[in-house]
């Protein structure tokens, strides 16, 4: 009889280890390995996980509960230079600020799907309380309300203090008064990436006189202002003057609505922002927007597409089209680069460009590259045409949002190959039988589809 040699789990060599936590998440890795008291495993945590931990899976109170009974929180997040937190329970919040108080070492800090409004005692304590000892390089605090955001008021604690390692934040905030005291301390930041809860009116335009003078080393600035209104354009046109000095990128995505537009014709177009925002910007070398400026009248497209073929506009492709369904002009450049989701509609086949050669039908895959999935409105009793459903053969992932019941035509020739489809109430209450004639429809026509 053979002599049999049994392997243990801990002979395995690190990089059978280090495949295993592949397949696990940081916090996964730690709390199944940390509590083996091996030298060698405490070796590759430090190594690999304990410089970088992303609750995915896993929420704060429930990582800590567990270090309890293995390994002490405190020992494993001193080393941490990488922290992404989600889902932040309220119960978690008040612990949020010792805890980060102790990572003496993060470079960066990340929130997602968390109510910042809540949190945001919390969080800029941490940012600014202890700024002079700071290595926090790159910040991203994200919310789960769109409407909503980081939150910062009068009176300011006289205990903040400039943070001076900051170069990179990606925020959402409340309000333009809120993002005008957070900026007050962070004078090195390069990179600025906002997104707005309320809507912008007259009553912003006092907080950016030219003597403030905030982040004197901005170099790139990318406005998200999609899930709120900009009613006054004046008012992001003198916060975009503020880095007039050393901005030299600015992207700008918006949905522009005149308080009065019912009884004026007020919209942007490529006079107004070359005139605004081009000119003043004597440092910017790169420039993209996608503007959605409500208008009444739909007669104004050619007086549009001619503001953007002057000599500065004709370096670029710019392309305009009107949404007959919310009544406004959607104006963006090309290729897209925003990741937000792109809304299209019937309309856009009537997409006209300054590039008098350019085709809408050329140029989709620079309208689709960065765009993470496809918005499509369909309004009631709509057709939509072949030439439309040609365009979408290029999307893998859509949404689409039911405003009644639509008329589809014969499809014999193109079969749609989502990879994802997601069928939604345009409004509360509407009647489900739309649904079901709509989702048996698409789905007859993919038959790939994954779900």
């Amino acid at each position: 009889m053979k002599n049999t040699i049994t392997t243990h789990f801990t002979s395995l060599p690190n990089e059978i280890v280090l495949i295993i936590w592949k397949y696990l998440t940081h916090p996964e890795a730690i709390k199944s390995f940390g509590s083996m008291k091996c030298g060698r495993y405490i070796y590759l945590l430090e190594k690999y996980c304990y410089t970088s931990i992303d609750f995915h899976t896993t929420s704060l109170s429930t990582f800590r509960l567990c270090c309890t009974f293995s390994l002490s929180l405190l020992d494993v997040l001193p080393q941490l230079k990488t922290l992404v937190l989600r889902n932040i329970h309220e119960s978690d919040t008040n612990e949020l600020a010792s805890y980060l108080s102790t990572i003496l070492f993060l470079e960066k800090f990340v929130l997602i799907k968390c109510s910042l409004h809540k949190i945001s005692k919390c969080t800029y304590e941490h940012l600014l309380n202890n700024s002079i000892d700071s290595r926090l390089k790159n910040c991203i605090l994200h919310d789960t309300n769109e409407k909503d955001g980081f939150f910062l008021e009068e009176p300011i604690s006289s205990l903040y203090q400039p943070q001076h390692s900051l170069v990179y934040l990606r925020i959402d905030v409340r309000d333009f008064a809120s993002l005008k005291y957070l900026l007050m301390f962070l004078p090195k930041l390069s990179i600025l990436d906002i997104h707005l809860g309320i809507d912008v009116t007259t009553n912003d335009q006092h907080l950016f006189p030219l003597s403030f003078n905030p982040c004197p080393h901005l170099t790139k600035l990318i406005l998200r202002l999609r899930h709120m209104v900009v009613q006054d354009f004046t008012s992001i046109v003198k916060f975009t003057h503020l880095f007039r000095n050393s901005l030299i990128t600015l992207h700008m995505a918006l949905i522009h609505q005149h308080p009065n537009v019912r009884n004026t014709l007020t919209y942007i177009d490529g006079d107004c922002i070359f005139k605004e925002i081009i000119l003043p910007l004597t440092m910017m070398k790169e420039f993209s927007f996608l503007n959605e400026t409500t208008c009444l009248c739909n007669q104004q497209m050619n007086h549009i597409i001619r503001s953007f073929q002057t000599t500065y506009w004709l370096n670029m492709r710019i392309g305009c089209h009107y949404d007959n369904l919310s009544c406004v002009y959607v104006i963006f450049t090309l290729p897209y680069i925003f990741d937000l989701p792109f809304i299209v509609m019937n309309d856009m086949i009537n997409t006209k460009f300054n590039q008098m050669n350019d085709r809408l039908e050329c140029l989709i895959p620079m309208l689709y590259h960065r765009s993470p999935r496809i918005l499509l409105l369909i309004d009631k009793n709509e057709l939509l045409c072949e030439q439309f459903l040609h365009m979408l053969t290029l999307v893998k992932s859509i949404k689409i949002k039911l405003n009644g019941v639509y008329r589809l035509p014969q499809n014999n020739n193109t079969l749609l190959q989502f990879d994802r489809l997601e069928i939604q109430r345009c409004y509360e209450n509407q009647p489900s039988d739309q649904f079901f004639d709509t989702t048996k429809t698409w789905l007859n026509w993919m038959p790939h589809l994954r779900i």
